[in-house]
């Protein structure tokens, strides 16, 4: 229902020299092998990232709030339709036109930020569903989403479409331009993001902390954290997951956090899209009440680099 003159599609992607079976095998071996952004001893005597407080806290959960991609740019060469920056991908407009943008994220394991530096993109579709019209500046897309976007330029230059990792360790730049040769500017990578308590699905808030402000996890969480649970395994949030080996995490806290801004774009001064701005073009004609419930959880062992619903692996079959 949206009219445009002219479209592109954009196919994000992730691409890797190293055989994939090699990669999984460093995983299973060490989660943050292509980790090279994690905190340091003198980033700490240098103030940056988090104090020493925070850092123990992370510890004691044996976890690292700079995981955030499995694979990252260290291994990884971004594309766009195939193209690197330096190949400068370059889609033609006119000015004035209204160009549809469709971007599809064809990565094998990267989410992007999606941006164009100084040109508003109005989202109008999602996953091949119609939304209502929503500018916005920037989006974070995950793995096998597609975003349809307008954008309307009025100045016949160069205008940059950017793609960062969402670990920032690496992007990618093509071009939008009146004609073919001309180049938009690079823009330096942001800094990186650090996860929080709330993304690993806990709240500090209310919780109860033991000499020197670290955690104390040898404790029951209903006695140290006055009913909330900072370890990652709590089997009673989920009384019929069956516990195995590859079930070592389990939300403790689950929230909704459709209205969140992504991970790391938190505190960017533009406007960033959320789930809770999507909403349908036309009502759902389905009103009828749900007849059945099911809650379903997501279960891991990250260290194993194991990945299930309800403990129960794709290969074994998972049907409920």
């Amino acid at each position: 229902p949206v009219q445009s003159d002219r479209e592109h599609v954009i196919v994000l992607s992730d691409w890797s020299p190293v055989h994939p079976h090699v990669l999984l095998k460093r995983l299973k071996q060490m989660g943050g092998y292509h980790n090279f952004q994690r905190q340091t001893l003198a980033g700490l005597l240098a103030g940056k990232d988090q104090p020493l407080k925070e850092r123990m806290e992370w510890g004691a959960m044996r976890m690292d709030p700079t995981d955030i991609s499995d694979v990252t740019g260290s291994t990884y060469s971004f594309l766009v339709n195939g193209h690197g920056t330096v190949e400068n991908w370059t889609g033609l407009f006119a000015p004035g036109e209204r160009v549809r943008l469709r971007i599809v994220n064809a990565s094998a394991m990267t989410n992007f930020n999606v941006r164009l530096p100084g040109l508003p993109m109005t989202v109008v579709q999602c996953d091949g569903q119609h939304v209502q019209p929503v500018e916005t500046d920037e989006f974070q897309i995950g793995i096998a989403e597609t975003y349809d976007v307008i954008v309307q330029p009025t100045e016949a230059k160069p205008y940059g479409l950017i793609a960062e990792a969402i670990d920032r360790s690496g992007q990618v730049r093509a071009t939008l331009a009146p004609q073919i040769g001309m180049v938009a500017p690079i823009p330096d990578l942001r800094p990186r993001p650090l996860l929080t308590m709330k993304d690993m699905g806990m709240d500090m808030a209310g919780m109860d902390m033991g000499q020197g402000g670290v955690i104390d996890l040898s404790q029951p969480a209903n006695e140290s954290m006055a009913g909330h649970s900072m370890k990652m395994l709590d089997p009673s949030v989920a009384p019929n997951v069956p516990m195995g080996p590859g079930v070592a995490t389990l939300s403790a806290m689950p929230a909704d956090r459709t209205a969140d801004r992504p991970t790391g774009l938190e505190d960017v001064e533009h406007r960033v899209l959320t789930y809770a701005d999507l909403r349908a073009l036309e009502p759902n004609e389905d009103i009828r009440t749900p007849t059945r419930t099911l809650d379903i959880h997501l279960t891991a062992n990250m260290e194993r680099y194991m990945w299930s619903f309800d403990g129960v692996k794709l290969s074994d079959g998972a049907e409920r």
